[in-house]
């Protein structure tokens, strides 16, 4: 059972590592000028940067539920 976890592991790795790769290409065709000041994005109604993660907020969520699965593999992994 444990190879079979690694290898998923190892094939969603590769996969977002190739993802990765395909974006980092798409986005170095815009660059900024020197004299532009990179700032974060803001949705069109939003009235904080959509980096601005609000308490109880999708962000708080996610974190919260990813924190919550990785404690859950690193104590359930070792089960056969």
């Amino acid at each position: 059972m444990n190879a079979s976890v690694v290898e998923e592991a190892t094939a969603a790795a590769t996969s977002m590592a190739n993802q990765a790769t395909a974006f980092a290409h798409s986005v170095a065709q815009f660059q900024l000028s020197d004299d532009l000041e990179a700032r974060p994005a803001m949705s069109a109604h939003a009235t904080q940067p959509l980096s601005v993660a609000r308490p109880g907020g999708v962000l708080a969520r996610k974190a919260k539920a990813t924190a919550s699965r990785e404690k859950a593999l690193a104590h359930g992994g070792d089960e056969d």
